[in-house]
């Protein structure tokens, strides 16, 4: 039974995800075909000054969405990396614990903190609590968020790549 409730989700999902990707890709590029008409009238009635204006639309709004989506992702991007890298110098100092490696990794996260570095509340959180991994000596717990950290690295592979109403359906 439960199988089949979670088969049935997952139908139900990728049928959304394909009415949003087809009011996306079909859907805006015609909508805003049609409201570039009262900017620029067509000068004939025929169908392939439809389509062509259409698919000129398309390609402008991919474009736009494509690139913006990609520089907020490449953004968060370079937050987890500098995270990971901040967990990986704590774990390497709950192993070798030299006094070098403490002062070095307070260095950087009261530089992060405490500038007006782009980092998101989550980010900060994370410096926030590496902070007390360290004074705990907590290498479990370090090794764990490096784990959760990695996958979120992956997962920004893929985030570019939703499209504008997906991400938000997601």
């Amino acid at each position: 039974m439960r199988d089949k409730l979670k088969n049935k989700e997952y139908r139900r999902q990728k049928r959304v995800q394909r009415i949003v990707g087809i009011v996306e890709f079909i859907g805006i590029p015609v909508l805003l075909a049609f409201l570039t008409s009262y900017v620029s009238p067509f000068y004939t009635d025929e169908l392939w000054e439809w389509v062509e204006r259409t698919a000129f639309v398309f390609l402008g709004y991919e474009t736009i969405i494509i690139i913006s989506r990609k520089i907020i992702v490449d953004a968060k991007k370079d937050m987890l990396i500098a995270v990971k890298a901040a967990y990986e110098l704590g774990e390497h100092y709950c192993e070798h614990k030299r006094g070098k490696d403490l002062e070095e990794l307070i260095f950087l996260i009261s530089r992060v903190n405490g500038s007006g570095m782009m980092n998101c509340p989550v980010t900060q959180k994370d410096y926030e609590n590496l902070n007390v991994f360290i004074e705990n000596k907590d290498k479990a717990s370090i090794q764990k968020r490096k784990i959760y950290l990695a996958q979120a690295l992956e997962t920004c592979d893929l985030l570019w790549q939703y499209t504008l109403l997906l991400r938000l359906v997601k």
